[in-house]
């Protein structure tokens, strides 16, 4: 019987899990797309300041500023020196993995994980 009952919180915790890291990819998703469009708005904006301009006024360039390697590996957000793992070149309906997901990002995980254990544990003791 206890056997039982540990498999089943085993089973219940893995569930929570489960859940909070789609619930963390799908936010990080959003946030790639959003950010994607703001980086094509920005980018499409320069182009016609470009050709509408006089002298002086230059193209954006196609790939962003100290930028080496592939577009995708080089447009990597930074925040306080660590990587969010927001990639702008994100294109749209791409799966996020797990290994892309930043340090605060899976601390995110576990913040979202431990919420849904809390509420359980509430929700139970009433």
């Amino acid at each position: 019987h206890l056997s039982q009952v540990i498999l089943d919180q085993r089973t219940e915790v893995e569930q929570f899990f489960l859940e909070a890291l789609d619930q963390v990819k799908q936010e990080v998703r959003k946030e790639r797309e959003e950010a994607a469009k703001r980086e094509a708005h920005e980018y499409r904006k320069q182009i016609r300041r470009a050709q509408t301009g006089g002298r002086g006024v230059r193209f954006p360039s196609i790939r962003p500023e100290g930028a080496e390697g592939s577009a995708s590996t080089a447009m990597m957000g930074y925040e306080d020196g660590m990587t969010t793992g927001a990639r702008l070149s994100f294109k749209r309906g791409e799966k996020v993995e797990l290994r892309d997901l930043s340090w605060a990002d899976r601390e995110r995980v576990l913040r979202v994980l431990l919420a849904k254990i809390n509420a359980e544990n509430q929700a139970t003791d009433m």
